[in-house]
């Protein structure tokens, strides 16, 4: 049971939580803002990798499978921070020297990205890390928040467990799947469903009409993001911040297998 402290505890964490649902992201006052806080914060201190999954280059740059990469340029938008291409990290790196925030995009392409973040915080003696991806089993417009646990048979996932040895660590979930699939052919069973025609999906970009709703849920994201490095409240964000639709997309990888992706 919990008790008054706990209880006080999360019901200030709430308060938190709402204003940075809240935030207006192209505020330089809310940037300036958030950036004072986190010089109060002893919290901030603590080195974090926050690293956002895809695959480099133009060809990729809107693809379902690059919304880790879409979501951490608008969080270093936010932040007013700019990505260089760091050869010898092999990734687009931004950082908050003074907070010890890194933000990262492995350029390894997505099956080689454990490479990347295992460098950088083997370099940077970092102990924190967040990952931010694509999830093909969820749908789109479910935002999930996981710790540790399988890959679910995603590449980038999978090359972080084997490059860290553990599969401790935070991961941000952004659902991509569809009750219906356009851009896999329709003659084909869910059922049936091959490892080229999942490639093909999740190397497809989002539909011109899911705009509106993609930039929602990226600033969602982002916001989350925000609260994580301000509280470094684990369960406070995926309490506060996960979205959930009520029935699960029927698309769904056949045996869970992305390989080559």
């Amino acid at each position: 049971m919990a008790t008054r402290k706990d209880q006080a505890h999360n019901s200030s964490l709430g308060v938190v939580a709402k204003r940075f649902q809240e935030i207006v992201l192209s505020s330089s006052l809310e940037r300036q803002a958030f950036l004072n806080e986190l010089n109060n914060s002893p919290l901030s201190k603590d080195g974090i990798l926050i690293a956002g999954l895809g695959n480099p280059g133009s060809k990729y740059a809107n693809n379902r499978h690059n919304i880790g990469f879409l979501i951490v340029d608008r969080l270093c938008d936010f932040l007013g921070i700019t990505m260089e291409q760091i050869p010898r990290f092999r990734a687009a790196c931004a950082t908050i020297p003074t907070h010890h925030i890194h933000i990262i995009q492995p350029q390894t392409f997505m099956n080689l990205s454990g490479e990347a973040i295992v460098e950088i915080m083997r370099f940077f003696k970092l102990q924190q890390l967040l990952v931010v991806h694509d999830e093909l089993d969820i749908p789109f417009g479910a935002i999930r928040y996981k710790f540790g646990g399988s890959s679910g048979g995603h590449n980038g996932l999978k090359s972080i467990d084997l490059m860290l040895q553990s599969n401790a660590y935070a991961r941000l979930r952004f659902g991509i799947a569809e009750s219906s699939t356009p851009q896999i052919d329709s003659t084909i069973p869910k059922s049936n469903l091959t490892k080229q025609n999942v490639i093909s999906f999740v190397l497809g970009d989002f539909p011109n009409d899911y705009k509106d709703e993609l930039n929602t849920l990226i600033n969602h994201s982002v916001r989350s993001l925000l609260f994580f490095l301000q509280t470094r409240d684990f369960k406070a964000m995926q309490n506060f911040f996960t979205l959930s639709k009520s029935k699960l997309c029927p698309f769904k990888a056949q045996n869970n297998t992305r390989d080559g992706v």
